[in-house]
């Protein structure tokens, strides 16, 4: 196998090939809560990029170091560095829409602070 996976995930991947209703509603659900995340991203001020997957790499316009670490405070995971893209760009997963809502609130928090604290700076 060229990837780790375990059992477990081999027999559900197996299991879902013969729900293709399953896939399908997934599919809806996953395009409903990322359409919703690109939104509020851009509502925030910030640049999404077109994905078709379950995640969104987004240019926040700051230390994308710092935004991660001070998501994470508010228990809310951002994905790791991209470079040559980490300086300024995020990746976002895609949950549940209860999950994107939150996260939607900590990056709104997040950004906030990131720029009263700074006098419009961007530091965190």
């Amino acid at each position: 196998m060229p990837y780790n996976v375990s059992v477990f995930g081999v027999a559900a991947a197996i299991a879902s090939l013969d729900d293709p209703q399953h896939i399908a509603d997934e599919r809806e659900r996953n395009t409903k809560v990322r359409d919703f995340t690109v939104q509020a991203l851009t509502s925030l001020g910030c640049k999404p990029t077109e994905s078709q997957g379950n995640f969104v790499f987004v240019d926040i316009a700051r230390p994308a170091k710092e935004f991660r670490e001070a998501c994470a405070k508010s228990g809310v995971m951002v994905g790791r560095d991209f470079p040559p893209f980490e300086k300024t760009h995020a990746r976002i997963s895609i949950g549940t829409m209860e999950e994107m809502q939150k996260a939607v609130d900590v990056f709104r928090n997040v950004l906030r602070a990131a720029t009263t604290t700074a006098g419009g700076k961007g530091r965190f």
